[in-house]
């Protein structure tokens, strides 16, 4: 009942101004679905959706990687972790992320499509340009997406953190990266790519029953937020990444969910809270201090 009364939303709460956006929007949508896809509803919840899925992660993905390569002295400071390695990226480690994510993206998300879209249809989604909501509407369908990806993937990545088969025989594949890159986000063993990268991101909108434009929306959205927090950069105007870079850091440092709440809930990031990291977990300014300027490592015992 919670989950329905958030995707109804109390639509006065945004402002009118959406709607502008949402029709431009809207004009992109129906060139798309009519002229590209030829309003095959089959190809865009599924083919035309992990194409789009992939040019996200990859442009966004990219973006870091030349970062990573190029390692312009002045973006150091902003590197999340106080002992910088990989910097500039080695080749070798960068291919072998590689080829284990376009597995995943080519096999995984063929598995997730053929087995989604079946629930698609019987959830009642909508794929038309005339059927797409209100810019208000798709807000409060947001929230919804984001309570369900939080919910499932602290549930399954707190499993696979402490059932010790699930951590030993498929996430310590992922805890292979102790300082994380962008792509690195869905360095994973199959399963796990399905169950927690997968799975919660689009069963909010299957339960929502929501329109096909909202689930493109959602997953930029999604893959944006989760190429950052893998990035091994805390950038200005950017969202922080220091609270799962911690999670990477320490191994078993807590901070299981997306967003944190179920975390808070169940006390699941008392470690991190405790941390310098936690300090530095704010949005920074432009032009201004690191975070890793502003709240330094305090010195150890030895020194």
């Amino acid at each position: 009942m919670v989950l329905l009364g958030i995707c109804e939303g109390a639509e006065r709460y945004c402002p009118a101004w959406m709607d502008e956006v949402r029709a431009r929007v809207v004009e992109g949508y129906r060139y798309f679905y009519e002229d590209v896809a030829g309003k095959n509803d089959v190809f865009v919840g599924t083919l035309y959706l992990q194409i789009w899925g992939a040019m996200v992660f990859w442009g966004i993905g990219g973006m870091f990687a030349l970062l990573d390569f190029t390692a312009p002295a002045r973006l150091e400071r902003y590197k999340v972790q106080d002992k910088v390695k990989n910097f500039p990226m080695e080749s070798s480690l960068f291919a072998k992320v590689a080829r284990r994510v376009l597995f995943n993206q080519v096999v995984v998300g063929a598995a997730m499509s053929a087995l989604a879209w079946p629930f698609m249809k019987r959830f009642g989604m909508t794929y038309a340009p005339s059927d797409v909501p209100s810019a208000k509407t798709f807000v409060w369908h947001l929230l919804a997406f984001a309570l369900v990806e939080d919910v499932l993937f602290y549930s399954t990545h707190r499993m696979a953190h402490e059932v010790t088969w699930l951590y030993k025989n498929v996430h310590k594949i992922h805890h292979e990266l102790v300082q994380s890159f962008s792509i690195g986000a869905r360095y994973a063993h199959p399963l796990e790519d399905f169950f927690s990268n997968l799975l919660p991101v689009v069963a909010g909108p299957i339960l929502c029953g929501s329109h096909m434009l909202e689930v493109y929306l959602w997953v930029s959205v999604a893959l944006t937020i989760t190429l950052i927090g893998h990035s091994g950069y805390h950038l200005p105007l950017l969202p922080s990444s220091e609270a799962h870079d911690y999670h990477h850091l320490k191994f078993t440092g807590g901070n299981y969910g997306a967003i944190g709440l179920l975390d808070d809930l169940f006390s699941t990031n008392s470690k991190f809270k405790k941390s310098v990291q936690a300090k530095r977990d704010i949005v920074l300014p432009l032009g201004g201090p690191s975070a890793r300027q502003l709240f330094p490592m305090p010195p150890t015992k030895s020194s």
